[in-house]
């Protein structure tokens, strides 16, 4: 059984920020960290202020190219849409982060709890 507690996610977050001695790249780690504990409380304008001016998100999957939202508008839909369905209670496994001075880049996997009404809205038979 997966934990879905909160400190899970964030456990790699705040050993990474404890690690940095960089006050910028400090500064976006923790920006980081209220990014997701927007998301976990579902949140949005707590999270779009995480963003910055014209946030990109850049999703990869199944062929398909980047399907990720762009813009302000975009960012915000896809995150009312998230916490409307109610699938923003999540694990996120971070498995590395590089960050510099204008950047922060992480993977890992991401586990979620999709409610039967965000799985049909998606299109999948419940």
């Amino acid at each position: 059984m997966i934990d879905f507690s909160p400190e899970q996610t964030l456990r790699p977050v705040d050993e990474r920020i404890a690690a940095e001695r960089s006050p910028r790249r400090r500064a976006l780690l923790e920006n980081f960290r209220e990014h997701l504990l927007a998301e976990l409380a579902g949140d949005v304008d707590r999270i779009m202020k995480t963003q910055c001016a014209e946030p990109r998100y850049h999703f990869y999957g199944n062929g398909s190219g980047d399907f990720g939202p762009k813009g302000q508008g975009e960012v915000r839909g896809f995150y009312e849409n998230i916490f409307a369905l109610g699938y923003n209670k999540l694990r996120y496994d971070i498995e590395r982060f590089v960050v510099n001075d204008d950047a922060l880049y992480n993977e890992g996997f991401m586990h979620i709890v999709f409610p039967g009404e965000a799985l049909v809205a998606m299109g999948h038979a419940v």
